[in-house]
This record gives structure tokens, sequence and C-alpha cells, in this order.
């Protein structure tokens, strides 16, 4: 039977792209259901984030309060228990961001429901009773594994917090507006997280690979030209991406880490030097258009899946990349 599913996506202000794109998740959720799709956003103050968001979703609840201070979690929480009172939401999500790990459970205990975590997919399906499931994939065992959990029908809200980069928002209907509803949330609970300004410190700047049409991707098999690599891909407008073994020996940093346990990329071009491809990092790369492997092993698993295979040691290919570029 089709009927009209209701999802709350609690959108992060400072990373609004990935809240919008968690649209995606809501109707994988709904499944051939009607989909509605509300986003709770609190004193965002962004016009472009605005403009976007009022685009994406069926209904717009903006809650402004100067009572809720910025990553509030407890009075967020609160938000979202008083919402879901209200509308009776059949599903939560949360981008799985430092930010949704933390708000995510505490509304999850005011409204004493499950909350799956780190989701990196939605599957919809009918047992042979007709009965409609859903199901939730997450990592396990330090990404070795992947788990489905099944959402019980009769439990609402079903709740998840979903990984960036694996969703994505495809453009709202032509001449589609959302419903806005300013929303003035009551009293925050007296535990509510108001936080205190102590000091300021600028955070250097770093580029997010997720945003690149170029990245190069170094492995174990090239990590002593690392520094390198980083110079070659910034001077071509891309950057560097890693392997969670270049992270995890701190020659790298957490935010290049491409894989189950980095970040999802979709670049033009990936070229992976002495990556071998396990399927943790495999798992990282999504509609990639161009797959180039550089590797001494012509077997590597990354290899039967690249669009070109280059057997060479990794050192030597970069250093010959270096002086084609300098050439022209």
């Amino acid at each position: 039977m089709i009927e009209t599913v209701k999802t709350l996506i609690c959108v992060e202000n400072a990373l609004w792209r990935d809240s919008v794109n968690l649209v995606g998740a809501a109707r994988c959720f709904a499944g051939k259901n009607t989909n509605e799709v509300y986003a709770l956003t609190i004193n965002l103050d962004d016009t472009e984030a605005e403009a976007a968001i009022t685009s994406a979703f069926d209904v717009v609840i903006r809650a402004k309060d100067d009572r809720i201070h910025p990553y509030d979690t407890p009075g967020i929480a609160c938000c979202v228990e008083r919402l879901q009172a209200e509308y009776g939401f059949d599903c939560v999500l949360f981008p799985a961001s430092t930010f949704g790990r933390i708000v995510a459970p505490q509304a999850a205990a005011r409204l004493q429901c499950a909350l799956c975590a780190d989701v990196v997919k939605i599957e919809r399906e009918e047992d042979s009773g007709g009965t409609s499931g859903v199901n939730f994939i997450r990592p396990v065992f330090d990404a070795k594994m992947f788990a489905a959990v099944r959402g019980r029908g009769d439990e609402k809200p079903v709740m998840a917090s979903i990984r960036a980069g694996l969703f994505t928002y495809e453009g709202a209907t032509a001449g589609k507006k959302a419903c806005v509803r300013e929303w003035t949330p009551p009293s925050p609970p007296p535990e509510s997280a108001g936080l205190t300004l102590l000091s300021v410190r600028k955070k250097a700047e770093t580029c997010d690979i997720r945003e690149k049409d170029l990245l190069i991707a170094v492995g174990a098999g090239a990590a002593t030209c690392f520094e390198e690599v980083r110079e070659l891909a910034v001077s071509l407008g891309g950057a560097v991406a890693a392997s969670r073994k270049l992270v995890d020996a701190g020659v790298a940093d957490r935010s290049a880490q491409v894989g189950q346990s980095g970040k999802t990329v979709s670049p033009r071009v990936y070229i992976a030097l002495g990556i071998r491809g396990s399927a943790q990092h495999v798992a990282g790369l999504q509609n990639v258009g161009c797959l180039v492997a550089v590797n001494t092993d012509k077997d590597a698993p990354l290899c039967a899946l690249a669009d070109m295979v280059v057997v060479s040691d990794a050192a030597a290919f970069v250093h010959a990349l270096h002086e084609r570029r300098t050439d022209n």
C-alpha cells in the first residue's frame, strides 16, 4: 500500500551541502511511497544555503532563537523531540559529521528510539507477506565488514546518521519551492549547553578533497614521495589524497584519507600511486571519471578496476610527470 513517508533532516549550518544531499537518502528510505522531506535549520544566516534548502525540501522549519547557541547539542536534541511530537516523523536523519555524531544520540535518547550510525547505504525491501522494511548498511569491525541493520516497522521515528558523499540530491523539480515555517523553539532544557567563547584561533586553510576534479592518491608504495606528490597535485589544480596506511603512519592528515573510514570522492581523474586497492579504499571511490593505477604489481586489485594501468615505481612516475609538466 502506498503511504506518505515523512522524513526530517537536521541541517548542520557549516555543512549544509551535505545536509541537502541527504534528500537522496530520504528518497531511498521512502522507496515507492509518497515522500515528504522536512528540513530543520537553526539560526541559519546564509543566503545561498537558504535558497538551496528551500528548493530541495518540501517543508523548511526555520528555527531562530538566541537561546540556542551554535553546537548546543542538548538544545537541538530538544527541538527534534518537540517537532517529533508535533509531526510524527517516520525517519530522522543527521549528517555523520562530528556534530551529527554528538547530537543524534542525544535526540535518540530523548525519543527513546534506536539509532543506526555511519550509514553508507539504505535498502528498502518487502518480505513474502508484503510487509515493507528498511535495511541500513553500515561498516563494522574497523570497516572490514558491513552489517545490515533492519528498522522495525512499528518504531517511529527511525533514526540514522549518514556518511557524506554517498547520497546525492539531483536537483529540484522546476518551479518547486518549499513551504517555510518560522518556528520559535520552546525553552531549551535545563542542561542546555550554552557555549562561552574563550578565544579565537585562525585555522590553517585546507581544501576539501571531495571538491577537487583531480586527485593524486598516495599509498604505502609511494610514502617516501608524499610531499613531492602534494606539490605536483597543487600545481595541477588538484589535491593530494592518501590511503589509510599513510594516515595511520602519520605521513598524511586524516582529512586527506579516502576510503570507508575516510572520505568518499568522485573526481574526474584519480591517480592512485602505490595503492593495492583494498575493499575499504575502493568503497571511497564513487563515479570516478578516469582511474589511473600506478603500481609495480600489475595484479594489484585496484589495477583490475582502473581505466589505465602504469606498471612503474611511483617515485619514477611522479618524477616523469614533473619533467613533462616542466617541458610544457
